[in-house]
């Protein structure tokens, strides 16, 4: 087995270059992915978060770079724009409606040479939507933990009762991109992802958190593979397929299969998917009870049957499980009882994943952003993203690098500093292998 090699290469996306998305406007680059889109372009899309609030997306943005993930800037502009709405109750409070968690996939255009295929140059880009309201200078949503600011002439009802008239909380959009691949051309609107049944929790109206982008099942792209949670009162995981609809030129929904689990106790979200051969897929998703543990399911159809978890003793944090260049399957997450500093995300470990036992057998540090030295005095190293190679044995892996309160704005937090706004935001490293 290779080992694995990450070399920090420094800021990736540590403001946005758009209009109304500056760090003076209180917006984080939060979360970032993408593809490769030609021999030569790559498409990133990533979202900001508004520092005023409680994981409050704002705005979700692409950019189209040249020869690497991290190369020069050819084109940026938006997927979908924070907007600022009537109050939806009463007429004191403004609300904000803001567009995050996005998740690409789809088809590189051709090469020159290259074979003909319908599905080229087309990409799909889902993200969910998010309101807040606006209350003496913070942006508040209506969960247990964020009840502090809360208006007392606001019910949760009348809240949750707008919020359900907004309609569905994830979107998607599918784009083209034209034969020099520098410009990204939309060609179908906004469109609600359907949910597999009714929504019943209430805070699941503000949005499905869904980290792992949809894998690809043939050589076309013609189908791809996609797991999430649906929001039900039992956080079931959810596998979902896409294939092209050759009469639209778009990719659809073809089937959605709900998977109960072995574990329902452990409210599993935020899961991602990775195919370890032909027939062969390994799910990965997070525990919201008994101490944010890992669950690991593999599986030979995954729209058939997930089976019997694995649990793995981790954090609460996100984990992005990930087939590395090598062939390897590795999961990259945070460890509070492994970090020196008993940070609760920092500092970013990969751990590989014995594919026969389903244990983490090798662990690697991915950032350590106290021994880098930067003064963060609630140090978040997460929302990874892996890139595929841009050169033979390299990867660029991307991370979002903040402190706690640029993301979690709450009254016993330590104000964010001058300093940790001009480092917070996207980071990145190169992945390299050797023996």
């Amino acid at each position: 087995m290779n080992t694995i090699r990450f070399n920090y290469k420094g800021p990736f996306i540590i403001e946005s270059d758009l209009p109304g998305e500056s760090k003076q406007d209180f917006a984080v680059p939060n979360y970032a992915t993408g593809l490769r889109v030609s021999t030569n372009r790559w498409l990133i899309v990533y979202d900001t978060v508004d520092s005023r609030g409680a994981d409050f997306w704002r705005s979700v943005m692409y950019q189209v770079r040249a020869d690497a993930p991290d190369g020069r800037i050819v084109k940026s502009g938006f997927i979908a724009e924070l907007e600022v709405l009537d109050s939806l109750v009463g007429d004191r409070y403004p609300c904000w409606k803001g567009y995050g968690n996005p998740n690409v996939f789809g088809m590189p255009c051709l090469s020159h040479g290259a074979p003909s295929y319908p599905t080229a140059g087309l990409v799909a880009i889902s993200y969910n939507s998010r309101i807040e309201m606006m209350v003496d200078g913070r942006l508040v949503q209506h969960l247990p933990t964020l009840t502090p600011h809360w208006p007392k002439d606001v019910s949760a009802d009348d809240w949750f009762d707008a919020l359900a008239r907004l309609g569905s909380p994830r979107l998607m959009r599918q784009f083209r991109f034209n034969p020099a691949t520098d410009e990204l051309l939309p060609v179908s609107p906004a469109e609600p992802c359907p949910t597999v049944q009714p929504v019943r929790l209430r805070h699941d109206l503000q949005g499905i958190v869904n980290w792992g982008n949809p894998v690809r099942m043939d050589e076309q792209g013609l189908s791809w593979l996609e797991v999430l949670v649906d929001p039900t009162e039992d956080s079931l995981l959810v596998m979902r397929r896409y294939d092209f609809d050759a009469a639209a030129g778009l990719y659809r929904m073809t089937d959605s299969v709900m998977q109960h689990q072995d574990r329902p106790d452990f409210r599993a979200g935020e899961p991602s998917l990775a195919q370890i051969g032909p027939n062969d897929w390994l799910v990965a998703a997070r525990c919201f009870k008994n101490s944010g543990n890992t669950l690991l399911y593999r599986t030979a159809d995954p729209m058939t049957s997930l089976g019997e978890a694995t649990e793995l003793a981790t954090t609460f944090g996100q984990r992005m499980l990930y087939r590395f260049a090598d062939g390897s399957i590795r999961l990259t997450l945070n460890h509070q009882k492994e970090s020196p500093y008993q940070d609760r995300r920092n500092p970013l470990y990969c751990y590989r994943i014995d594919p026969e036992t389903l244990q983490a057998v090798e662990k690697s540090t991915v950032f350590d952003s106290r021994a880098a030295g930067l003064n963060l005095h609630v140090p978040f190293v997460d929302h990874t993203h892996l890139f595929e190679s841009h050169r033979p044995g390299a990867q660029l892996l991307t991370f979002r690098l903040i402190a706690e309160g640029m993301v979690w704005n709450r009254p016993d937090m330590q104000a964010v500093t001058p300093e940790e706004m001009r480092i917070g935001g996207l980071h990145c490293c190169e992945v390299t292998f050797g023996p």
